[in-house]
């Protein structure tokens, strides 16, 4: 005997019966790994802004001071050349890579607000605000 009825029903009702479980069964397994990747994003993070905050420290070099922070023992400690050129480099390529990925950005949120306030009304009064012929001199004798 069968349980569910299974063996009553078409063989598509039965596909459609195990395609719905596995589509549930997929959507609860991506919460989870969105659950677990946003838990691992608020650690790394927080672990970054606590360094960031905590550790920082300079130091004097012939090219000048190179300031940068990370978790170290207390007391002094020092980098060789190499890895203070490793440090400004990666400093100076997360700079230009976030500005490169920021401008793109910032240009399409203006793109979006110049588009969604672009009608004959706004570009009227926009005319109308400009002035095109300079204020009179005068001339103090």
């Amino acid at each position: 005997m069968d349980m569910w009825g299974l063996m009553r029903c078409p063989r598509s009702m039965c596909r459609l019966i195990v395609n719905y479980f596995v589509l549930l069964y997929q959507v609860l397994l991506m919460r989870k790994v969105k659950k677990i990747l946003s838990l691992v994003l608020l650690v790394l993070y927080t672990s970054y802004y606590t360094s960031t905050t905590c550790f920082v420290h300079t130091h004097q070099t012939p090219w000048g001071p190179v300031t940068h922070s990370h978790p170290y023992t207390s007391g002094t400690h020092t980098h060789s050349t190499n890895a203070l050129q490793l440090i400004a480099s990666l400093t100076t390529l997360l700079f230009i890579g976030g500005g490169a990925l920021f401008f793109p950005a910032l240009l399409s949120v203006a793109k979006a607000l110049v588009s969604r306030f672009h009608n004959e009304k706004t570009i009227k009064s926009l005319i109308g605000c400009i002035q095109l012929r300079a204020p009179p001199l005068f001339e103090l004798s």
